[in-house]
């Protein structure tokens, strides 16, 4: 029959953000390899309803948050506080955990106005004033179902948003 075992793994404060292979060894041999994520932040789950910027989850930055867009449509919204001048970095994490998911981000001012944009899964933006914000995430295609899961990193994290000068020599 089956056994199970419990584990205590101690992860170093200072390893880098990733996936890592994961592998089991007794005397009976080694496990086969199991995916094993350390994030950059702590994590959250995603919880719905959080459809529209107004009703998007509560959040704290930082925050590393795992979630899916579980049907084709669908967007998830997460609600935080930001401070006026704070830098907010995004990163999703989509095709290194086997994810169908190609996102694309949005993020709102407490008045409702897109102030950034991205469809590259990365996104930058220094928040002009202090509010609550909201930050929401789809797929490019809308396209949606248990295989367009990700891991979305916020927090101070850093994105190059614009190169200057555009010309050199």
């Amino acid at each position: 029959g089956k056994s199970s075992r419990e584990v205590k793994l101690s992860i170093p404060a200072n390893a880098a953000a990733g996936l890592y292979p994961f592998r089991v060894k007794s005397p009976a041999g080694e496990s086969a390899a199991l995916p094993f994520t350390v994030d950059l932040f702590a994590t959250q789950a995603e919880v719905e309803p959080n459809d529209s910027p107004h009703t998007g989850q509560k959040i704290a930055v930082p925050v590393s948050l795992v979630g899916a867009i579980g049907r084709a449509g669908d967007v998830d919204f997460f609600r935080f506080d930001a401070a006026a001048g704070q830098e907010l970095g995004v990163q999703v994490v989509t095709t290194a955990q086997g994810s169908k998911l190609e996102p694309t981000l949005q993020l709102f001012d407490a008045g409702g106005r897109v102030v950034a944009e991205s469809n590259n899964g990365l996104l930058g933006h220094v928040c002009e004033t202090k509010g609550t914000y909201a930050l929401g995430i789809r797929d490019q295609n809308y396209n949606g179902g248990p295989q367009h899961t990700y891991r979305l990193h916020l927090g101070p994290i850093p994105i190059v948003t614009s190169i200057f000068p555009l010309a050199g020599r």
